[in-house]
């Protein structure tokens, strides 16, 4: 089974529900920014990457709990494929992330605490 990490914001607020038989279920979409260079040599931003991640069982409240549209946040789980129909009647195929771990980026979180004079 392949792992990835994707880093990126959440694209609106994560929602919760619980299976048939209890278990909780937790969606989001992340965004995953991306950069290149154009012909100029010059970095600009590139069409994001849009994730669907699911998180299951107590990490799924977690994540309910914890997190909300805009937080920037580390998904490290399986890459899986999600069949939907559409409203035409099309079967397709989905690429989205099952998610093992899902925690808080702090890179660019405002600093909380200067560190101790010397």
């Amino acid at each position: 089974m392949t792992t990835v990490t994707v880093i990126g914001n959440i694209a609106q607020d994560p929602e919760l529900r619980y299976t048939a038989s209890g278990k909780a279920v937790c969606n989001m979409r992340v965004l995953e920014n991306r950069r290149r260079k154009n012909d100029n040599g010059e970095w600009v931003d590139d069409t994001p990457l849009v994730w669907p991640v699911t998180v299951w069982d107590d990490a799924a409240a977690n994540a309910y709990d914890a997190l909300s549209k805009g937080d920037r946040v580390v998904v490290i789980g399986s890459i899986t494929q999600q069949p939907y129909e559409t409203a035409e009647g099309y079967t397709v195929q989905q690429t989205a992330i099952t998610a093992k771990e899902v925690a808080r980026s702090v890179r660019f979180a405002p600093k909380a605490a200067e560190p101790p004079a010397e």
